[in-house]
């Protein structure tokens, strides 16, 4: 739906878990079930999420105009490793000694990542991103995104584990609408300082539940409008 170049400029998420062998409990709902309705019916897109026995996320599927699967793999410390896609490149994701995203490969093509300790920043291709601690994106490409500062909400956004780690960086590497699903509060989107011609204008509310999951999104950007509701899975 949105520029494909955008897919290049990306880095993975990471995140610590236990022995891939343990089955982990999970103490509320995992998100089922995305439809994407669009002033515009070939925007239209639905997404069906399925998970292993970690909770983890197995496979999203992505029915619209261009249908694809996404299926997810692991390491032992729960860090993705690779993606595989039904339409277009696989991914792989390599790591540093600490955790750290440090290499991709989209298809045949190897993209070096760099992190910059004093700003706590990654770089690829010139782009900068900003993360928090449990890999949510702060900042990309001059895009600030906003999140609830509760504790108690923190495994309540779509697309984290049930440790409340992110699987933002890796899905927008995949699938860039992947990022309107992610953010937790709010957030307006700006021209980038400096370059009046990049016209990266948007806004995006949320609605919640009782318990405060996330329900509903509105979406608007370049006068295309998005409504976005989501479905949970009960706690089994």
């Amino acid at each position: 739906m949105k520029t494909v170049s955008l897919l290049l400029m990306a880095l993975a998420a990471f995140s610590c878990g236990s022995d891939d062998k343990e089955t982990t409990a999970f103490q509320g709902r995992l998100l089922k079930h995305v439809t994407v309705d669009a002033n515009y019916d070939d925007l239209d897109e639905q997404l069906d999420f399925t998970y292993d026995s970690r909770n983890r996320i197995d496979k999203i599927v992505l029915a619209g105009n261009v249908d694809d699967t996404f299926t997810y793999s692991y390491n032992n410390r729960d860090q993705v490793t690779a993606i595989s896609k039904l339409n277009g490149d696989d991914l792989t994701f390599e790591y540093d000694n600490d955790g750290r995203l440090s290499k991709y490969t989209e298809g045949n093509l190897d993209h070096e990542v760099t992190y910059n300790a004093a700003t706590a920043s990654y770089e690829i291709l010139g782009n900068q991103f900003v993360l928090k601690e449990n890999g949510d994106i702060l900042s990309e490409s001059g895009k600030v995104y906003g999140y609830d500062t509760f504790n108690s909400h923190a495994l309540k956004g779509p697309l984290r584990d049930v440790a409340g780690n992110s699987y933002q960086l890796t899905t927008y590497i995949a699938y860039y609408d992947g990022i309107i699903i992610m953010a937790k509060d709010a957030f307006n989107g700006r021209n980038l300082p400096g370059n009046p011609n990049d016209a990266t204008n948007f806004s995006f509310t949320n609605s919640y539940d009782y318990e405060d999951y996330r329900v509903g999104s509105q979406y608007s950007t370049y006068g295309v409008n998005y409504v976005y509701s989501y479905e949970y899975f009960d706690n089994q």
